[in-house]
């Protein structure tokens, strides 16, 4: 299990890293919690867990993503909260490079 192990790094650093993961899994059951869609697109399954507050109770969601969601949420990770057409394409092509 890695929690944030994306703290403090991001592009090509964050690439290896991904990279790396994806080489320990092949033989392990990697767990890996992360903000960084240069690590995240690697994952060959990708969950989004969602927190709400609503008065004193807080909840947690946990969504399995599936083709084009999986995409949508690497382009949310990559650009904010609506992504543009740019970074849906970006998510696309890097989502792409990693399964190749």
């Amino acid at each position: 299990i890695f929690d944030e192990v994306d703290a403090g790094v991001g592009g090509a650093v964050a690439e290896t890293i991904g990279r790396k993961l994806k080489m320990i899994s092949v033989d392990r059951q990697v767990i890996a919690i992360t903000h960084l869609a240069q690590i995240a697109v690697f994952a060959d399954v990708q969950l989004r867990v969602s927190k709400s507050v609503q008065g004193d109770r807080t909840t947690v969601a946990i969504e399995r993503l599936d083709g084009r969601q999986r995409s949508a949420e690497i382009a949310r990770m990559l650009s904010g909260a609506i992504p543009t057409k740019q970074a849906t394409a970006h998510a696309d092509d890097m989502l792409r490079r990693a399964r190749a």
